[in-house]
């Protein structure tokens, strides 16, 4: 019986070792950097729907993450949106970083750096296409890998952010579908 017991452990130990050997073959010889993107379409104008993302203090409406830590603390840069304007967060649920928009073109995508301190940086990137009377938004993350370690991560990455990028793009879309018709588009739908 005892033998028996050990053969199992044995087994069992034998493939949990095989299991993490293929799992550290996959990440040494993937790529360093792992992207993962989630794409809606939002029916209001491009000008309401890049606002939502190109002003830094607009994300607390529609951030998956504030939802995830209500008491998340953020700070702002002196700049709101745009190039150069950033916010940092510290929060329980959330840790801390620093995101930094570095480019953005009016209207058609924003280029974001986020800084996760010790857990390593990444970048995002926003792209709206106008489609008749609504705009593809599509959010995308990709994670730097520096170590074997960041590279492990990546294996499971898409599903674990994923679903984030998915529930914050639905509340975008609440967030813009509701928000009032700038002045141009009220005028423009106006018929006299």
């Amino acid at each position: 019986m005892v033998r028996k017991i050990a053969f199992v452990f044995a087994g069992l130990a034998a493939l949990l070792l095989a299991g993490l050997a293929v799992v550290l073959v996959m990440a040494a010889t993937s790529e360093a950097d792992k992207r993962v993107s989630r794409s809606t379409t939002v029916n209001a104008p491009i000008e309401t729907v890049f606002a939502q993302v190109n002003d830094l203090q607009n994300w607390s409406a529609w951030s998956p993450w504030k939802t995830m830590d209500p008491e998340m603390k953020l700070e702002y840069g002196p700049i709101r949106a745009g190039k150069d304007a950033w916010y940092s967060w510290d929060g329980e649920g959330v840790g801390t970083g620093k995101l930094t928009i570095t480019d953005s073109a009016a209207y058609a995508s924003i280029e974001t750096a986020i800084d996760f301190g010790e857990m390593g940086e990444g970048s995002g990137s926003w792209s709206f296409t106008q489609e008749g009377d609504a705009v593809e938004v599509t959010w995308a993350f990709t994670s730097h890998g520096r170590h074997l370690m960041d590279k492990v991560f990546h294996l499971f990455l898409d599903g674990m952010l994923g679903p984030q990028l998915e529930s914050g793009l639905a509340a975008l879309k609440d967030v813009a579908e509701s928000a009032p018709l700038p002045a141009a588009a009220s005028d423009a739908s106006r018929v006299d």
